[in-house]
């Protein structure tokens, strides 16, 4: 009985020295592997290959817990140990320094669109199963910018977190990736600009100044929300409805990030009102909120729409004085006299009406004179009669229109305007003849 006891125990002494040994053998191997890991080495290898350090590091921490496990249910001056508390802060320093590589052979792959669909991970590995997943995704595309106001900053979220904070890539290979993003008036802004370091980041500030207006913003927000379509009654009305919401909610929901509530409603009114106005007041109100105005990014408020107004219109009123068009008690684009009431209409005679008296009564004289060519004593006596007696001047001037077709040819000169001259001397000559 006492023999066997003794062996039991030195069976369990055994046992208890062969998982000490595994688990320390165990260690060892770790800080070796460790040891061949450094910076240097790492940068050296591929995606595959940092993929096999990483299983291996998978498999070490395996067998070390299963040893582990047993040497503390023979031995329970094992438990809490250092050994574990060595192995596991090893374990996750080499680990993470393996990964931080793997992670960034994975993203220059997805980027240069190299990726071997034939290179996969065994995925029955811990912790490597989504990562051979994930190779096996659609190519990455980068995103496109072509000017959009209202485009800029969700372009600029994406491109920074993809391309302008990869460490990996210098700034030379970042511009080359902005111009490849880059189209329409967005690539004309950074064109001319030679691809080197130092011009990356002049073409990011002049992307920035040029298209991260919040003011403008909110103003393309505006004009595509106000330039909804009409839903119209249909078979389709559902869907279109429902885009309809879509669009709506969509800017207004930008809108919101963008500015307080206040804000939008003075955004809607002004650029209402602005629809309103004539072509120069609208481009003095743009000047007004220029580049070099430190309200430039600002968001206007209706009090300062409704000052410029007024400021537009002492302008003018005051450029009407200087041109001397402005006469007493009057305001711009209307006429009153000193006591309120609209004042009368200027009584000028009107150059044009002048030639057309001068026109119709010199033609009376010259048919009547054309008439009577062949009778002296008739080519005088009317003239000399009627100016003795005045108001048979009108009625024989009535009767020579009606004989020699004057009041014809005075319809002419309202129809045809200027062109009257040319039938008039057309009718005398026939006339004549």
């Amino acid at each position: 009985m006492e023999n066997s006891m003794n062996e039991q125990a030195t069976t369990v002494e055994n046992r208890a020295r062969f998982f000490k040994r595994k688990v320390l053998s165990l260690y060892d191997s770790l800080v070796r592997l460790d040891a061949s890991l450094s910076e240097v080495k790492l940068a050296t290898f591929n995606s595959s290959e940092l993929a096999v350090r990483l299983e291996l590091l998978e498999r070490a921490q395996a067998s070390f817990d299963l040893a582990q496990n047993a040497l503390e249910e023979i031995d329970y001056n094992e438990i809490g140990s250092e050994t574990r508390d060595n192995f596991d802060e090893r374990f996750l320093e080499v680990k993470s320094r393996v990964r931080a590589h793997f992670d960034s052979r994975e993203r220059q792959l997805i980027r240069s669109s190299t990726l071997r669909r034939d290179e996969t991970i065994d995925p029955s590995a811990n912790g490597l199963g989504a990562r051979s997943n994930r190779r096996r995704l659609p190519e990455l595309k980068l995103p496109t910018f072509g000017g959009g106001y209202t485009e800029y900053a969700s372009f600029w979220s994406m491109f920074e977190s993809v391309i302008d904070k990869d460490n990996d890539l210098d700034d030379v290979e970042k511009f080359q990736h902005l111009l490849s993003c880059l189209t329409g008036p967005a690539l004309d802004a950074v064109r001319s600009l030679e691809i080197s370091r130092p011009n990356y980041r002049v073409a990011l500030e002049i992307l920035d100044n040029r298209f991260n207006n919040n003011r403008l913003v909110f103003q393309s927000h505006i004009k595509d929300l106000l330039g909804t379509k009409k839903v119209e009654a249909g078979a389709s009305v559902a869907t279109k409805l429902r885009e309809f919401s879509d669009k709506v909610n969509v800017h207004m929901g930008a809108l919101k990030t963008l500015g307080r509530p206040e804000e939008i409603a003075n955004s809607i009114l002004i650029y209402v009102l602005l629809q309103k106005l004539d072509v120069e007041t609208q481009a003095a109100w743009e000047d007004s909120r220029a580049l070099d105005n430190p309200a430039a990014d600002k968001v206007p408020t209706a009090n300062e729409f409704f000052t410029f107004l007024d400021e537009r219109c002492r302008k003018l009123e005051t450029l009407q004085y200087a041109m001397g068009s402005h006469t007493a008690g009057s305001q711009v684009g209307r006429s009153f006299s000193h006591n309120g009431s609209r004042k009368a209409k200027d009584t000028k005679l009107d150059p044009a009406h002048l030639a057309l008296a001068v026109t119709v009564v010199g033609g009376i004289i010259l048919c009547y004179i054309l008439r009577h060519r062949n009778e002296p004593r008739q080519l005088m006596r009317l003239p000399l009669y009627s100016l003795k007696r005045p108001p048979l001047l009108l009625v024989n001037v009535f009767v020579l229109m009606l004989h020699s077709w004057v009041l014809l040819v005075f319809c002419l000169r309202v129809v045809l305007g200027r062109s009257f001259i040319v039938v008039l001397c057309w009718i005398l000559v026939r006339k004549s003849t």
